[in-house]
């Protein structure tokens, strides 16, 4: 079979998903009280205290009831997505940091504890790998951003 005749493979990309400004607005209305809970608690941090009734969703007679206006502050993915790296970068640091503070007080201690080196759990490693993903599709500049 000659070199000629043997083609690169053509890679199949799949079309940009289309959110439509209706769509978001009846999404965004209808989670907006837990976005709203979700975003009180991260503000808040340890002095958060959990709300005694529970998150009223609203109901689907109610979604057609109730009058949809626009949201002025529709925050761009980009955006998100910065904030979101940054709260995650300062979370590794912070976490870092503490456990070389801990080993550094017990080698000026003269600790013989052999406990201090813990591997590291499944949710740190799971949120490490796609903090990092996350950051290289930032870097590389991707359609869905």
């Amino acid at each position: 079979m000659p070199s000629e005749d043997i083609r690169a493979p053509v890679l199949w990309r799949r079309p940009h998903a289309k959110i439509y400004s209706y769509n978001q607005e009846l999404g965004g209305n209808y989670y907006q009280p837990m976005i709203d809970y979700v975003e009180a608690k991260d503000r808040q941090g340890v002095f958060f205290e959990k709300p005694s009734e529970r998150i009223h969703l609203p109901l689907p007679s109610e979604q057609c009831m109730k009058k949809h206006e626009p949201s002025k502050d529709y925050v761009s993915g980009v955006h998100s997505l910065d904030r979101c790296l940054v709260k995650a970068y300062s979370q590794q640091t912070k976490e870092k940091n503490g456990s070389t503070v801990h080993t550094q007080n017990l080698i000026l201690r003269g600790s013989k504890e052999n406990t201090a080196l813990h591997p590291k759990l499944t949710a740190t490693m799971l949120r490490d790998h796609y903090v990092k993903e996350l950051h290289l599709i930032k870097a590389r500049g991707s359609p869905y951003a």
